[in-house]
């Protein structure tokens, strides 16, 4: 597998090593949502 992970050989590490993998995107999503945030601008007066 990869340099940094074991190998995935049952259901069971497929099943670990994807919730880890989804646990990690959401910790870099709330990492970077408040800078993501700042940057959004809004015109309420531009047609949508």
């Amino acid at each position: 597998m990869g340099l940094f992970s074991k190998d995935i050989r049952t259901m069971d590490d497929l099943f670990v090593h994807t919730l880890r993998d989804i646990y990690y995107a959401e910790h870099q999503i709330l990492k970077h949502l408040p800078e993501m945030a700042a940057k959004v601008t809004f015109d309420r007066t531009e047609p949508t």
